[in-house]
């Protein structure tokens, strides 16, 4: 009977002992293949991420072509609107119904009004467009803007920019606090025209700097964020003017001269289209195209 139970251990034993060995081996053999798992997974994540630098590398390397190309040939339309109102024989007021005619027709062009923001990121951050761009833009800061062209570029669905007089805010006929705030927070940026619209290249150096320095200042009081862009009153600047603005932290300028923009005008000499009460639909049409 002794000699049946010390064989029954010693079996008990061996079989402990193979279920023992077999767990480690079963334990080996699991581990091995997690971790085969984990190196293969991780040589895909290598391999993913390799692919997606590849991915981008190459976006980027289109864009820059696409940008190189543009930044060679793209003339962009800079629209140079006043008034908009009812005013028989002054050119420089369009209609509201004339007006919507030519945001109609900017539409059926295939055109995208941009914000100046975008138009720094081409010329400056070499950002190509993916769409045909053009700029609409108010000069002087009358309350017909938010009356009167607010309404149609909302139906639109357009962005522009309204270069303000930032003494004469505030008082008859032009813009108030409120309706800054309000264009600006929706699609219409309000930028400086400089602060008592002088004509910058007859100022001095000091009075030039104060003009620009205090409307920047005013419409960043408003506004409470940062200004950046600016419309030379008159269209009257020199190299001074130029140093001014940008020693002020304006971005971009536009002048009056005619034409298309394009990234060889520089940053501060941007070339604009005026127009005038005067031009039919067709003639616009031939302007900005």
């Amino acid at each position: 009977m002794l000699c049946i139970m010390e064989k029954k251990k010693k079996y008990i034993t061996v079989f402990m002992i193979i279920i023992f060995l077999a767990s480690i081996v079963g334990f080996s053999f699991f581990n091995y293949n997690e971790k085969k798992a984990n190196y293969a997974k991780g040589l895909s994540a290598v391999k993913k991420s390799k692919d997606l630098k590849k991915q981008e590398i190459a976006k980027k390397q289109r864009e820059l072509k696409i940008y190189e190309d543009q930044s060679n040939t793209m003339k962009i339309p800079i629209l140079m609107y006043h008034w908009i109102e009812d005013g028989k024989g002054d050119e420089l007021k369009v209609s509201k119904e004339k007006f919507k005619g030519e945001m109609d027709i900017v539409k059926q062009s295939g055109y995208t009004p941009i914000s100046f923001d975008e138009l720094y990121d081409f010329i400056n951050n070499k950002k190509p467009f993916s769409i045909k761009p053009i700029l609409i833009t108010f000069d002087d800061g009358y309350e017909d803007n938010y009356v009167n062209a607010y309404p149609v570029l909302k139906e639109f669905g357009f962005k522009a920019t309204v270069f303000a007089i930032t003494d004469l805010i505030n008082t008859c006929p032009y813009l108030s606090d409120k309706e800054i705030i309000e264009l600006s927070k929706n699609n219409v940026d309000v930028e400086s025209h400089a602060a008592s619209h002088s004509k910058l290249s007859f100022l001095s150096y000091d009075r030039q700097y104060d003009e620009l320095k205090r409307s920047k200042e005013r419409l960043e009081e408003i506004l409470h964020k940062k200004e950046y862009y600016l419309a030379y009153p008159f269209g009257k600047y020199n190299r001074d003017t130029i140093d001014i603005a940008h020693k002020l932290g304006y971005r971009l300028a536009a002048c009056t001269k005619e034409g298309f923009a394009s990234k060889a005008d520089g940053n501060y000499e941007l070339k604009r289209i005026y127009i005038s009460n005067n031009y039919s639909l067709e003639e616009f049409k031939r302007l900005i195209n």
